[in-house]
């Protein structure tokens, strides 16, 4: 039987108890830091879901070796962003090795939907004076729309590249996307990850002109010009479209900018010419 003065030898020890349980309360609740709680600190302070995405023909691997062993030497190296590869078709075996031994991160393969970039190839090749004279700098390739008639080129290919292909069901685990063109030169380091910079600072995408031939942007061109007419209201302040526009247009050119196109809350980041977006 327990009597009174084995209770009061026992009461320093329960308050003793209870203040250590008191104070781990406390330290376990979130607390505001700088603006955010700890939870979201450490979500800022996490790796971006985010992906290198090609769309890819076997015509391309050349150049799109070339492109990757740029993009991991200068950028990928560091921070090992999944690559994602799309094909018209199915991507050869040896596509699939030579490309994957340019990298040290993982590379996933899918087939893009066919409703989107199905391509039609010419049964008579056929070009207009200036299309005949003009050269490429590669190989000619079914995703740059070389080899396919120019309306499937424009409206099937470049419509995938901008929209669609963030629906696509093996990118729907990633938030943020860098879209790279096979062929595309990256000449210089990027010391900064891009995909974190435009979160934190609230960037939506951005964009270069790499994406376009001369052959396409002659095409645009016309279209750009009657739009801007129409909607002048919908230019962006600070939106650089001279290179979408013929040379001798200069009503809606702007001081060059150090990024072709930026939709942001923010300073533009320290490097230029990204096709970077996320999801929303």
């Amino acid at each position: 039987m327990t009597g009174p003065r084995r209770c009061q030898d026992l009461l320093p020890n329960f308050l003793q108890l209870a203040k250590w349980s008191w104070l781990a309360l406390l330290i376990t609740l979130p607390s505001p830091v700088g603006g955010h709680s700890v939870s979201s600190a450490s979500a800022l302070d996490s790796t971006p879901r985010a992906a290198l995405v090609t769309l890819a023909h076997e015509d391309d691997l050349e150049p799109l070796l070339s492109s990757m062993s740029q993009l991991e030497d200068s950028f990928n190296n560091r921070y090992k962003y999944d690559w994602v590869f799309f094909g018209i078709d199915v991507l050869s075996d040896k596509f699939r090795q030579l490309t994957s031994n340019a990298t040290t991160a993982t590379c996933i393969y899918e087939v893009a939907r066919q409703n989107d970039v199905e391509p039609r190839r010419f049964n008579n090749i056929c070009h207009s004076e200036t299309e005949s004279t003009q050269t490429f700098p590669h190989t000619p390739s079914s995703t740059r729309g070389d080899l396919l008639e120019p309306l499937q080129s424009i409206r099937q290919i470049q419509r995938w590249n901008n929209g669609p292909f963030a629906r696509e069901k093996r990118l729907q685990t990633y938030d943020w996307f860098w879209r790279i063109e096979p062929g595309a030169q990256f000449t210089h380091d990027v010391e900064f990850d891009v995909f974190q910079f435009m979160r934190d600072h609230n960037i939506a995408y951005g964009s270069n002109r790499a994406s376009l031939g001369p052959i396409h942007l002659t095409s645009l061109s016309q279209d750009v010009k009657r739009f801007l007419e129409k909607h002048p209201d919908l230019l962006h302040a600070e939106a650089d479209v001279s290179w979408l526009l013929d040379s001798s247009d200069s009503r809606h050119r702007s001081e060059p900018n150090s990024y072709d196109y930026l939709k942001r809350s923010s300073p533009a980041p320290p490097s230029s010419h990204y096709d970077v977006s996320t999801r929303d």
